[in-house]
């Protein structure tokens, strides 16, 4: 059975939500492995994004507010603009935001419980998370499946099934990313929201 490793980043983890994913989420098509990262003040994006125990996961959940808190010096972006920082560095990390705020399940953005105490916390993320994680899940076991399917043609050239087989384990393709370089990037995508907003 394959393995699949889910991260969740929080500056204050969430102990339902700890709980939920290292005790009662499971997904009969594969063994999860789970680990947990609080992010803490002073700690930046690019220690995030250099991070091992992103590097190794396959699915990652993360805080909306985690820049916005704290001393942190990276208050320009919220969790869901890092996701898709994440995915130009890493494409086959599939992300989850999670927030105090209303869901948006659409863009995989799903609300916390937030009766502390309360024994609804696992029905709430087996009706909330659950179907979204399955499917996160689903899309990384289709995309192992079809890069096993790519790595048996010898057509294809050796350099990208290398690079495709790397991003698939986590190994950081784009070391020479500068810090300027990740903030041009998120500069490009706030002007690009700025404009699909207008």
């Amino acid at each position: 059975m394959e393995e699949i490793n889910i991260l969740y980043i929080d500056d204050q983890p969430d102990i339902l939500l700890s709980f939920y994913l290292s005790s009662r989420y499971k997904n009969e098509k594969v063994n999860i492995s789970y680990q947990s990262h609080e992010f803490k003040n002073g700690e930046r994006y690019e220690d995030l994004l250099l991070n091992s125990k992103v590097k190794k996961s396959n699915v990652i959940l993360i805080d909306s507010n985690l820049f916005e808190n704290g001393n942190t010096t990276d208050k320009l972006f919220t969790g869901e603009e890092f996701r898709v920082i994440l995915k130009q560095i890493y494409p086959y990390i599939e992300t989850i935001v999670i927030t105090q705020n209303a869901p948006n399940l659409e863009y995989g953005i799903i609300s916390k419980f937030n009766d502390d105490g309360n024994d609804e916390f696992e029905k709430f993320y087996n009706s909330n998370l659950k179907p979204l994680l399955d499917q996160k899940i689903r899309d990384i076991l289709v995309s192992r499946e079809l890069t096993k399917r790519i790595n048996e043609k010898s057509s294809v050239d050796t350099i990208l099934l290398e690079k495709i087989n790397d991003s698939l384990d986590g190994i950081l393709e784009y070391k020479h990313l500068t810090s300027d370089d990740i903030k041009n990037l998120i500069t490009e995508f706030k002007e690009l929201k700025r404009i699909v907003n207008e």
